[in-house]
């Protein structure tokens, strides 16, 4: 049992961390005060330290992604909803940026007739397209790239 120099309580050694006269919880509370008063020096902290261990920030974000997956997707879908017009301005930008990702990702989209893809051709979100809907638009363009395909093998010339 050791007591703790700011709270007044005993407490067992698994509560204190190392050799600090304070309790766990006690220490968290003072850590927390200080980072109220000191928002900036707390940033500029956390940045430095983001700069010398680039590898474990990322290792520690991707732990906390892959086990809060559902939590992080439902709070975009919430932050998507209420603000639209920020989410389009954002898409625009970045599509303006980045033309030559935006063919390549329509062409990939085109050439695996994505249901998102065709559902899009529709004009219809995707939750509401009906798969048969979609399965028929598919075939529909299927059918046309290969009467395309041999109407150009008709016009050849040949060799």
């Amino acid at each position: 049992m050791k007591t703790c120099k700011k709270c007044g309580e005993s407490k067992g050694l698994d509560a204190f961390s190392g050799a600090r006269s304070e309790c766990k919880a006690c220490a968290a509370k003072c850590t927390a005060k200080w980072r109220d008063e000191n928002p900036e020096k707390d940033r500029a902290r956390y940045a430095k330290y983001r700069a010398e261990n680039p590898e474990k920030v990322r290792a520690i974000r991707a732990k906390y992604r892959a086990e809060n997956s559902e939590k992080l997707r439902a709070s975009l879908a919430k932050y998507r909803a209420e603000n639209v017009e920020k989410e389009m301005a954002r898409l625009a930008k970045w599509r303006a940026e980045n033309p030559e990702k935006v063919r390549a990702s329509l062409a990939k989209c085109r050439a695996s007739l994505t249901d998102g893809y065709i559902a899009e051709l529709l004009g219809l979100p995707v939750k509401k397209a009906p798969p048969q809907l979609i399965e028929l638009k598919r075939e529909q363009i299927l059918l046309h790239r290969l009467a395309k395909e041999m109407k150009q093998e008709a016009t050849k010339e040949p060799t």
